[in-house]
C-alpha cells in the first residue's frame, strides 16, 4: 500500500487532490502548490501523468481551469476558458450589463444574468454612452442566439452581426457589447 495515492475516484493519480493543486509523493497537498479556487497566474503547477507527453506550449483544461504545458514538467495558467460564462465578483455587480472590465490579468464582458464572459476584443470606449441602447441596437450584455450562418463561431471571439458587436459563448449564444456608435 506504502504512500501512493489511489485512484478511486476516477481521476489521474497525480492529482487525487480537489484542491486545483498536486500530492507530494505521500498524497499529502504540496503548500507552494496548492490553491483555492483559481489557479494563481505565473505559479508553476506540475503537468498530470496524463498529459506528461504533449507537447510543450499546448493548453489543456484540468478540472474548471486552462493551463499551458511548459519544458520543464511545469503547467501554468492559460486563462479563463473562452466563451464560458462566469459569476460577476461582487465588486462589479453595479456596472451595467455589456461593459468589459478587468479581473487579475484578463477582460470579461458583463451578461445582464449575473455572468460574465471572457473578452480579448478592442478597448471598449469609456465616455460613458456606450451602455446607452439606440432604438436599432441590442441591449448591452443580453445574451441572444447566435444566427445559423455564424454557427460556426469560436467561443469568446467578437462577431459583428448587423453593425453591432457580441462575444461568442460556447452555448450557441452571444453576449451584446456595449454600443460603440
Amino acid at each position: 500500500m506504502g504512500g501512493f495515492p489511489n485512484r478511486q475516484d476516477g481521476r489521474d493519480g497525480v492529482n487525487a487532490n480537489p484542491n486545483g493543486g498536486l500530492s507530494n509523493a505521500f498524497g499529502n497537498p504540496s503548500a507552494y502548490q496548492q490553491t483555492l479556487g483559481a489557479p494563481i497566474p505565473g505559479q508553476p503547477y506540475q503537468i498530470p501523468g496524463r498529459y506528461a507527453n504533449d507537447p510543450p506550449g499546448t493548453v489543456i483544461t484540468w478540472g474548471r481551469y486552462r493551463y499551458q504545458l511548459g519544458s520543464d514538467g511545469t503547467m501554468t495558467s492559460a486563462g479563463p476558458i473562452p466563451g464560458q460564462h462566469y459569476q460577476i465578483p461582487a465588486q462589479f455587480a453595479n456596472q451595467a450589463p455589456g461593459t468589459v472590465i478587468t479581473k487579475g490579468r484578463y477582460r470579461y464582458l458583463l451578461g445582464n444574468d449575473g455572468t460574465m464572459t471572457s473578452y480579448n476584443g478592442p478597448e471598449p470606449r469609456t465616455n460613458g454612452t456606450e451602455t446607452q441602447q439606440t432604438s436599432r441596437s441590442p441591449v448591452p450584455g443580453e445574451r441572444y442566439q447566435i444566427p445559423a450562418e455564424h454557427a460556426n463561431a469560436v467561443p469568446g471571439s467578437v462577431l459583428i452581426y448587423h453593425g453591432n458587436h457580441y462575444v461568442v459563448g460556447k452555448d450557441g449564444t452571444m453576449t451584446a457589447m456595449a454600443s460603440s456608435q
